[in-house]
């Protein structure tokens, strides 16, 4: 049975929680799941910004109301597939994927935080070689995603 972000508790949420850009989620479903039926229901959500631009096409749908929602919007450099990211962090990086401890995209570069260090690789180099972001995310015009209750920085 498949357990949504939603469907943990605060104290599971840690233990639970990995990479921002090494995965994506199906928040439209899981917007339409909560924000649709039960019009008491409140969530807050930090979206980034191809996920707001869901949220409110699906509101424009009548699928969820956005009244019900609470939305911080949070800056985008794009995102990678896991296979992808492994795959850059072993081999333009020399770096064990499993000791990662932290990842972010920020002014150009992948950047990869270890207990060993910061490792980092222009983003741009990857992305002729087939490498870095998704191709929807390299043409992303919602960077900073404006339309949210709050946006905030990285």
């Amino acid at each position: 049975m498949m357990r949504y972000l939603c469907d943990y508790g605060p104290a599971e949420i840690s233990e639970i929680s990995g990479f921002l850009r090494f995965g994506t989620l199906l928040l439209s479903r899981i917007f339409t799941r909560y924000l649709g039926k039960e019009e008491n229901l409140k969530i807050a959500a930090a979206l980034k910004g191809c996920d707001v631009m869901g949220l409110y096409e699906l509101a424009k749908r009548g699928k969820v109301r956005l009244e019900n929602s609470l939305i911080l919007g949070l800056n985008c450099g794009g995102s990678i597939s896991p296979e992808t990211a492994r795959k850059m962090i072993v081999e333009k990086l020399s770096v064990d994927p499993d000791s990662v401890k932290k990842e972010r995209i920020s002014k150009g570069k992948f950047i990869v935080e270890t207990h060993a260090g910061e490792f980092s690789v222009p983003m741009d180099e990857q992305e002729g070689e087939n490498l870095g972001r998704r191709s929807n995310c390299r043409r992303c015009k919602l960077k900073i995603p404006r339309p949210a209750d709050l946006a905030c920085g990285e």
